[in-house]
């Protein structure tokens, strides 16, 4: 099993001469420019999300960021967002989506089955 960093600078050069340096020693490093783009780099390997299965995507993602203060979450599909903050209070997001004309088909927390474990590990779909 190989081992996974994640370097996060702002000064791009140092990050490539840090992944460098620890693909050396047969560490695999990811590089991100900001504390921003690391902390969403994190959120996104969470084993943890809610997902959302909405009508207007594009409009429940302006309400999770103005009512909840929250940029953690990616827009899915034409239907569903991933919101990787699972402390945010559920009840009152759907009920804010909901009262702001959004149809809510779905609203359910997800974690991590054996097998999506197995896949971050290898880093693959499986064994061929």
């Amino acid at each position: 099993m190989i081992n996974r960093i994640l370097i996060i600078d702002d000064d791009r050069a140092l990050c490539t001469l840090l992944q460098k340096s620890v693909q050396s020693e047969n560490i695999a490093a990811n590089c991100r420019y900001s504390g921003r783009e690391g902390l969403e780099a994190l959120e996104q390997k969470n084993s943890r999300y809610i997902r959302l299965e909405v009508s207007d995507p594009a409009q429940a993602a302006r309400i999770l960021e103005g009512r909840f203060h929250t940029q953690s979450f990616k827009v899915i599909s034409d239907r569903q967002i991933a919101l990787y903050d699972v402390t945010l209070p559920t009840a009152q997001i759907n009920r804010a989506l909901i009262e702001s004309g959004i149809d809510l088909f779905e609203s359910h927390l997800f974690e991590a089955t054996l097998e999506d474990y197995f896949k971050k590990v290898t880093g693959g779909e499986g064994i061929a």
